[in-house]
C-alpha cells in the first residue's frame, strides 16, 4: 500500500492523496480540494497533458472544484477564471442586467460547469487507484475510522487531521528502521506529534529488535496513543516505553491502559511529567492489578492527588511482580501517603519506593514508616526527600531504619530534621547493618549533628556514601568527621559542598586524606577555601589540600573545588602536587567558577602532562579515524597523546589537544599512488617507517615527554618491534570489530581453512551464527584475488603474542559472544582489553 501525504491549499482544508504519480512516471503536480468533513483524492496531472497547455480553452483553475462552506450552510463555488463576483456585486448589478443578457451569460456558464464537472469525473476515475478491499493486509481496528496495515506510514488517517511533509516522512522512515535495527532506540525530543506516532507504531508491531523505545517529549496527545492499538498486543519483544513528556493527559493514560492489558512483555512504563492525574492514576491502577510483567513505574511530576495514591495502593494489593514506583513530585501529602501505606503492607514485591517532593509532613511520614515496617517483603531503596519532614519525622524514619535489614539507600535530603533529627537518625544507624547510602543534606544540621553522625562511622563498616551538602556544619562539623574518617570508617565517597568549613575545615580534611584509604570521590565545592584570609596569605584551604596531594594517596580519585573564590596561588600548589606525586590516582579535578587567571590555569595545564602516550595510525582508509578519536579520548582524561601518521596525511588530520607528528612511508610526495603496487608499498612502508619511528621516539625521549607506550594499528606490527627496541610498552588496537578480527584470527591458526569453498552450505565459526561463503570476504574465498591485503590482514597476528595489551573495536551489544568469550580467550598475551 502506498504511504500517504498531505496537500493543503491557504484557504481550504488538507487533503489527502496517495503517492500515485510515482508508480506511473507523473510529475509531482497536485490539485484537489475538500470541504468540513469531507475528504477529496487529490487528482495529479502529467505535465504533458494537452489540458494545460490549452490555456486558451480551458483555465487551470477551473478543474478545481472549490468546495468551501457558507455560513448559511450552502456552498459557494468559483469559476476559477477572471470573473470572480462577490453576492453583494450581484445583487447590485441585477436590475441594470437584461434578462437576454442574463440568458446569454447563463446558458454557456452552465454548460461549462457541466463540461468540467464531467471531465472531473472522467479524469479521476482514470488516474486514481480504486481502495483496496480489507483482504489486501490491512486489519480492523477498535477505532472508529482507523485503518491499519502493515507497513510503516500505512495507518495515517485523513480523520486524525494529520499533516506529513516530505522531509519530515524521510526522517520518519530513518526512524522506523532504527526501530526495526537496534535493541535501544532513543527518539525523545524529536517532536513528531500525533502523525509520527501513527507512522511510526507500525514498525513495533511483530518487532524482534528494539527493547527498549523512548518517545518522550514529543507533542504526543491521548489522540495519538491510538496508534498503539493493536500494536502492542502483538509486540512481545519490547520491555521498556518511555512516553515522559508528552502531554497524553488522563484519557491519555485510559487509551494506553486499555492497550496495555493485553501487553505481556512492558516491564517498564514510564510517563513522569505527562499531565495525568487521579483517574489516570486509576487507569494505571487497573493495569497494575492485572499486569504480571510490569516491574518499574514512573509517574514523576504529575498532578496525582489523595484519590489517585488511594487506587494505586489499592493495586499495590492484587500485583505480585513490581519492583519500582516512582511518584516524585506529585501531590500525594499525608493522607496519600498514609492510603499508599496499606497498600505497601500487603505487597511482597516492591523493593524502591521513590516520593520524593510529596509534601507528605511529619503525620504523613508516620503512616508510611509504619506500613513499611509491616511490609511483608524488603524495600532497598527509599527517597522521601523534601516531604517538609521534622525531627518528630525524623524518629518515625529512625524506628524504621532500626527494624530494617534490607533497605541500603536512604535519601532524606531537603528536609528540617536539625540536629535533633539527625542525633535519631545516628542512632538508629548504630543499629543497622545494611544501609550503604545515606542522603542527609539540605537538614539544617550544625557541627553538634554531625559529631553523632561521625561517631556512628567510627565503627559502622557498611555505610559508603555520605551526603551532608548543604548543611552549615562549619569548621568544627569537618573537624568531627575528619577525626573519624582519618583511621576509621569506610567511607568512599564524602559530599560536603556548601557546608561553610572555610579554609580551616579543609586543613582537617586534608590531614586526613594523608592518612585515609577509602575516600575517592570528595565534593568541596563553594566553602570558600580562597576567602577568609589576608590577601598576602590568601588560598590557605587549597594550599593545604596540595600538600595531602604530595602524599601517596591510592584512592582519591575525584576532587571537586568549584565555587571556592580559589586563587593563582592555590591552582600553583596543586599543579605542584600532581608533578611531584607520579603516582597520584585524581583522575578527575573540578576547579570550575573560581578566581584564576591564565597564569593558574596554565600551571594546571601542564601538570595534566606527566603522563604520556603516542597512538601510531595506518594511512589508509577507515584506519585513522578510530586511533584519532581514541586519541582525543585520552586526551579529555588528561594523557598527552601524539598522533604519528605519513609525511602525505599528517595535513589532513585536525586534532585540537592532540600533538600529530610525521613519519615516513618512502613515499612522502604522494603516498600508496606513487608505489608500483600494494606489495611494494607494504616493503617500503615497513622499512622507512620503522626508521622514522624509531627517530621520533629517540626526539620524545631527550624532551620533557619522553613516550611510555605505543599504540600501533594492528596492520602495523613492525612498530611494535620498534617500541620494543627501545624499552616502551606496545598496545595494538584493531580498528576492525571484534566479530571480523576473530574471524581473522581463525584463518591466521588454520582454524578456518582457505578458500572457503563454494560447495560449503553452512560454515561454523564459534560464537557465531551459521553462515554461508557469501558472508565472508573476497579475499577469504579467493585467497589469490587480493594476496597483498590477505598478507597484511594476517600479518596483524605475527608478533601480537609481544604486545602489553590489546584494544579492540567492538559492538558490545552485538557482539557480546566473540569479544568476550572467544577473542580474550584465543589471543594469549600479558593482558588484554576489548572495547
Amino acid at each position: 500500500m502506498a504511504s500517504t501525504s498531505t496537500f493543503s491549499l491557504p484557504t481550504h482544508a488538507k487533503i489527502a492523496f496517495p503517492e500515485y504519480s510515482c508508480k506511473h512516471g507523473l510529475k509531482n503536480q497536485v490539485f484537489g480540494a475538500s470541504c468540513s468533513g469531507y475528504c477529496a483524492r487529490g487528482v495529479l496531472f502529467p505535465i504533458s497533458t494537452p489540458l494545460i497547455r490549452s490555456r486558451r480553452i480551458f483555465s487551470l483553475k477551473s478543474l478545481i472544484p472549490m468546495a468551501a462552506s457558507r455560513p448559511d450552510g450552502g456552498s459557494s463555488r468559483g469559476t476559477g477564471g477572471r470573473r470572480v463576483y462577490k453576492q453583494s456585486q450581484g445583487e447590485r448589478s441585477l436590475p441594470r442586467i437584461p434578462v437576454n443578457e442574463i440568458a446569454s451569460f447563463a446558458i454557456p456558464a452552465g454548460v461549462f460547469v457541466t463540461v468540467t464537472f464531467v471531465l472531473w469525473k472522467l479524469v479521476e476515475k482514470l488516474l486514481v487507484p480504486k481502495p483496496m478491499s480489507p483482504s489486501s493486509g490491512e486489519n480492523k481496528s477498535s477505532f472508529p475510522g482507523m485503518k491499519w496495515s502493515f507497513a510503516a506510514g500505512t495507518n495515517l488517517s485523513s480523520g486524525v487531521g494529520l499533516k506529513i511533509d516530505r522531509d519530515s516522512k524521510q526522517k520518519l522512515n530513518e526512524f522506523a528502521k532504527e526501530l526495526k535495527s537496534f535493541r535501544s532506540v532513543d527518539m525523545s525530543g524529536r517532536n513528531f506529534g500525533d502523525g509520527g506516532l501513527f507512522f511510526l507504531a507500525e514498525s513495533l508491531r511483530y518487532n524482534q529488535s528494539a527493547e527498549e523505545v523512548d518517545f518522550s517529549a514529543n507533542g504526543i496527545t491521548a489522540a495519538g496513543l491510538k496508534a498503539f492499538d493493536g500494536v502492542l498486543q502483538s509486540n512481545i519483544v519490547l520491555k521498556t516505553l518511555n512516553l515522559s513528556g508528552n502531554p497524553i493527559g488522563d484519557e491519555g493514560a485510559k487509551c494506553l491502559c486499555d492497550i496495555l492489558v493485553e501487553n505481556a512483555s512492558i516491564q517498564k512504563l514510564q510517563l513522569n511529567s505527562s499531565g495525568l492525574g487521579d483517574e489516570g492514576a486509576k487507569a494505571i491502577a487497573e493495569i497494575l492489578k492485572k499486569s504480571s510483567s510490569l516491574r518499574v513505574l514512573e509517574l514523576n511530576n504529575n498532578m496525582i492527588d489523595y484519590s489517585g495514591f488511594t487506587s494505586l495502593a489499592g493495586a499495590l494489593l492484587e500485583n505480585k511482580t513490581i519492583r519500582s514506583i516512582y511518584l516524585n513530585g506529585n501531590y500525594g501529602g499525608a493522607l496519600g501517603a498514609a492510603a499508599l501505606a496499606k497498600g505497601i503492607e500487603g505487597n511482597k514485591s516492591l523493593r524502591e519506593l521513590h516520593l520524593h517532593g510529596n509534601s507528605i509532613g511529619n503525620e504523613g511520614i508516620r503512616a508510611l514508616m509504619s506500613g513499611l515496617s509491616a511490609h511483608k517483603g524488603k524495600i532497598t531503596l527509599l527517597d522521601i526527600g523534601n516531604n517538609e519532614i521534622g525531627s518528630k519525622g525524623a524518629f518515625h524514619v529512625a524506628e524504621f531504619i532500626k527494624k530494617s535489614k534490607s533497605l541500603l539507600w536512604l535519601n532524606l535530603y531537603m528536609n528540617d530534621i536539625g540536629d535533633e533529627g539527625a542525633e535519631k537518625i545516628a542512632d538508629a544507624l548504630k543499629e543497622n547493618r545494611s544501609i550503604t547510602t545515606v542522603d542527609l543534606g539540605g537538614n539544617n544540621i550544625h557541627a553538634k549533628g554531625v559529631s553523632n553522625i561521625a561517631r556512628v562511622l567510627k565503627d559502622n563498616s557498611v555505610i559508603t556514601t555520605l551526603e551532608l551538602g548543604y548543611n552549615p556544619i562549619g569548621p568544627d562539623g569537618a573537624k568531627a568527621l575528619a577525626e573519624v574518617l582519618k583511621f576509621h570508617g569506610k567511607i568512599e565517597t564524602l559530599k560536603l559542598g556548601w557546608c561553610q568549613i572555610g579554609a580551616k575545615g579543609a586543613e582537617f580534611i586534608a590531614d586526613t586524606l594523608k592518612y585515609n584509604t577509602t575516600i575517592s570521590t570528595l565534593d568541596l565545592r563553594a566553602n570558600g577555601l580562597g576567602d577568609d584570609v589576608g590577601a598576602v596569605d590568601n588560598d590557605v584551604g587549597a594550599v593545604c589540600l596540595a600538600r595531602s596531594l604530595k602524599v601517596v594517596n591510592e584512592a582519591l580519585t575525584s576532587l571537586d573545588l568549584g565555587f571556592n573564590e580559589i586563587r593563582d596561588r592555590g591552582a600553583f600548589a596543586i599543579a605542584q602536587a600532581f608533578k611531584a606525586n607520579e603516582d597520584v590516582a585524581v583522575t578527575s579535578l573540578n576547579l570550575a567558577s573560581n578566581f584564576l587567571t591564565k597564569y593558574g590555569q596554565s600551571a594546571l595545564t601542564d601538570a595534566r602532562d606527566h603522563v604520556y602516550e603516542m597512538i601510531l595510525v595506518c594511512p589508509t582508509q577507515g584506519h585513522i579515524n578510530p586511533l584519532l578519536q581514541f586519541a582525543k579520548h585520552l586526551a579529555s582524561k588528561g594523557l598527552k597523546a601524539t598522533i604519528a601518521t605519513t609525511h602525505y596525511t599528517v595535513n589532513s588530520i585536525n586534532a585540537p589537544g592532540v600533538t600529530v607528528e610525521p613519519i615516513s612511508d618512502g613515499y612522502d610526495e604522494g603516498g600508496l599512488v606513487e608505489a608500483a603496487d600494494a606489495k611494494v608499498y607494504r616493503e617500503r612502508f615497513r622499512a622507512a617507517g620503522s626508521r622514522s619511528l624509531a627517530e621520533l621516539i629517540q626526539k620524545l625521549h631527550n624532551s620533557s615527554y619522553p613516550v611510555n607506550c605505543v599504540v600501533y594499528d594492528s596492520f602495523l606490527p613492525w612498530a611494535l618491534d620498534v617500541a620494543k627496541q627501545h624499552g616502551v610498552h606496545g598496545a595494538a588496537f584493531f580498528t576492525t570489530s571484534a566479530a571480523v578480527s576473530y574471524i581473522y584470527y581463525q584463518v591466521y591458526h588454520a582454524m578456518l581453512t582457505l578458500p572457503v569453498m563454494p560447495e560449503a552450505a553452512v560454515v561454523t565459526v564459534p560464537g557465531f551464527p551459521p553462515m554461508r561463503r557469501s558472508d565472508f570476504p573476497s579475499f577469504l574465498t579467493s585467497p589469490m584475488s587480493y594476496p597483498a591485503y590477505l598478507e597484511a590482514v594476517m600479518d596483524q597476528f605475527s608478533n601480537l603474542e609481544m604486545a602489553d595489551w590489546v584494544l579492540g573495536n567492538t559492538f558490545q551489544d552485538l557482539e557480546s559472544e566473540v569479544s568476550a568469550s572467544n577473542l580474550i580467550t584465543c589471543i594469549v598475551i600479558s593482558s588484554v582489553y576489548v572495547g
